[in-house]
């Protein structure tokens, strides 16, 4: 029931993220963070994009 109730919630909020007009800049702490530390959200985005490309070819298939 536990896998199952994960398995739920993680689906739930994976819907509603890629649901029309949603997503975007976060708020609160977690924006302040990112604009403190990279300025804003957009560059926070660039870095992570450029960061996040080299993983799986550098890893290798099936490394996760």
């Amino acid at each position: 029931m536990r896998n199952n109730g994960g398995g739920h919630a993680n689906h739930s909020m994976f819907w509603k993220l890629i649901a029309p007009k949603a997503g975007g800049a976060p708020s609160g702490k977690l924006g302040d963070d990112i604009k403190a530390a990279f300025g804003t959200f957009d560059a926070f985005k660039e870095k992570f994009e450029a960061r996040a490309s080299g993983v799986s070819a550098a890893a290798g298939p099936g490394s996760w």
